[in-house]
């Protein structure tokens, strides 16, 4: 209810409240001072009867329409915004990245290198306030291998220095071991119960067995997204076809086996014709 009185215009009104003066108030802060001229509390900061209230819509607008890629985007990201939650009394934030590798790997060197410098520059030792502060803490989320595709990029802008990635021993790196078939329950266990219905009598892995998370899991190679999406079509197949238990038996019939996967993969490639490449390339040179 507080949240819609201070952005109805209505109700300053109606309390004889002018938004102006709350705006040059709030720019007495001395976090606040320091944003840019541009930035969307501005608006009503010099005037004296202006009844403007600005909202994340006007954040929105403002950072795609009227600030150009790059270096201003940047500002506002790294400098303004740190600046306007400092004024609101926040200490910190963390930004989290998952999948990163899919920026790196179809990034040319040149790209990786000129990515890698932007982090050191904006999060460590550059002019605006994020690097000065240390406001946004980067956690990027990284799969084995992804290291190496960075490892040039990384020593050429210095990140080495700041925030070793090959570095095993280093304290800033949270490692996370392999999902085992008893993580694997413990997940669908959590998931399980979060979406069963309240008058359910049914708890743990129901209406799974054992077995059948076991064999999910291999087919998944303990890919946790990839358990789940396997074990809902499982739930859904079986609610189809009035399965009340879920077993080994089941999951075999519907996934087959990791065996008679790579066996009816091999027999699939050798039925294929094959070309001679080399006479191909000779024909087209030489018609």
């Amino acid at each position: 209810e507080s949240i819609q009185k201070l952005n109805d215009i209505e109700w300053y009104k109606e309390m004889n409240i002018e938004i102006s003066k709350i705006t040059k108030h709030l720019y007495q802060n001395d976090f606040l001072s320091k944003i840019s001229y541009s930035f969307p509390l501005n608006k009503d900061r010099h005037t004296f009867f202006t009844t403007f209230i600005t909202t994340q819509n006007d954040f929105k607008k403002y950072y795609y329409e009227s600030l150009k890629k790059g270096n201003e985007r940047l500002k506002f990201l790294f400098n303004d915004l740190v600046l306007f939650f400092e004024a609101s009394g926040f200490n910190g934030a963390y930004l989290f990245v998952d999948d990163f590798e899919r920026i790196p790997d179809f990034q040319s060197e040149k790209l990786k290198q000129e990515f890698a410098l932007e982090l050191r520059t904006n999060f460590f030792d550059g002019v605006l306030e994020n690097a000065k502060r240390g406001f946004f803490n980067l956690i990027l989320v990284l799969h084995a291998g992804v290291p190496r595709l960075l490892d040039k990029a990384w020593a050429v802008s210095g990140m080495n220095r700041r925030s070793p990635m090959s570095d095993e021993a280093a304290k800033h790196t949270i490692k996370f071991d392999k999902l085992t078939a008893n993580h694997a329950n413990l997940m669908l266990e959590k998931y399980l119960d979060e979406y069963r219905l309240e008058d359910s009598m049914e708890n743990g892995i129901h209406p799974f067995t054992e077995d059948a998370i076991k064999i999910i899991s291999e087919k998944a190679e303990l890919n946790a997204s990839t358990i789940l999406e396997k074990s809902h079509y499982i739930i859904e197949e079986a609610a189809k076809e009035g399965i009340e238990l879920i077993t080994k038996e089941y999951v075999t019939g519907k996934f087959g086996t990791k065996d008679e996967e790579v066996v009816k993969s091999s027999e699939d490639i050798s039925k294929e014709s094959s070309q001679d490449l080399f006479k191909k390339a000779a024909k087209r040179k030489n018609p």
